[in-house]
């Protein structure tokens, strides 16, 4: 409810003149929410976590007559069951204290743990109110980055078992599948580190023109975490 004050003044030179004044109060069934934010994370923002962690987000929609609901979504899917709580609705005094001013903020949090395939995932908290426009819709997001290890590292170029002869070129590439932020590998060579280089998929590899007979035995591979 929305009140205002108007009076008419009417000045001349020898007359000041006032008329009655009157208030004009205009009934609002219905009024959108001013603002939707997932609490202390930035629309568009990212948060990082280790993999197993909780996760925990908060999603407030405020000022809304009747009260807003609120929607979930991983990506373009709807959260439901478990990970999503139940609503919490608060009510906001207005201005002039009269009730048929009230507005409402609604609450609701998602608790999940943060798994591998988490990173990357968008966590969007969306206003849904018969005052907004559907194809407009109110909403905050959230990027999770998740830690987690990059899987064990293999070679390829050589079999076990195979026959190498002396002389011949051969190129080794080891790789190591996943991790956030990817591994860096290394290459050892009698329990040696020796020089390695990257490819654009953030694989190490190691070229030789000559190699030994028993090079399966005398390279070894490993994949460091960085976090």
């Amino acid at each position: 409810m929305l009140g205002t004050v108007y009076f008419c003044e009417i000045k001349s030179k020898v007359l000041v003149c006032f008329s009655p004044s009157f208030q004009l109060t205009i009934c609002q069934k219905s009024a959108p929410p001013n603002a939707v934010e997932i609490i202390n994370h930035p629309h568009n923002s990212k948060l990082e976590m280790k993999e197993g962690e909780d996760v925990v987000l908060e999603c407030q929609v405020k000022n809304a007559k009747p009260a807003a609901k609120i929607v979930w979504y991983r990506g373009n899917q709807e959260m439901k069951g478990d990970k999503v709580s139940s609503e919490e609705i608060k009510e906001v005094e207005g201005p002039t204290g009269n009730p048929k001013s009230t507005r409402y903020t609604s609450i609701s949090r998602v608790h999940f743990k943060a798994m591998a395939d988490d990173d990357y995932a968008d966590f969007t908290c969306e206003a849904r109110h018969e005052a907004l426009q559907r194809d407009t819709p109110m909403r905050s997001t959230v990027q999770l980055s998740v830690l987690y290890p990059p899987g064990a590292p293999y070679i390829e170029g050589y079999a076990e078992g195979e026959t190498v002869r002396r002389g011949q070129s051969l190129e080794l590439v080891c790789r190591s599948r996943g991790g956030n932020p990817p591994a860096q590998l290394i290459w050892y060579k009698n329990g040696e580190q020796i020089r390695m280089a990257y490819s654009f998929e953030k694989n190490a590899f190691f070229e030789m023109s000559r190699v030994e007979h028993n090079l399966n035995a005398s390279l070894m591979r490993r994949a460091k975490k960085k976090y």
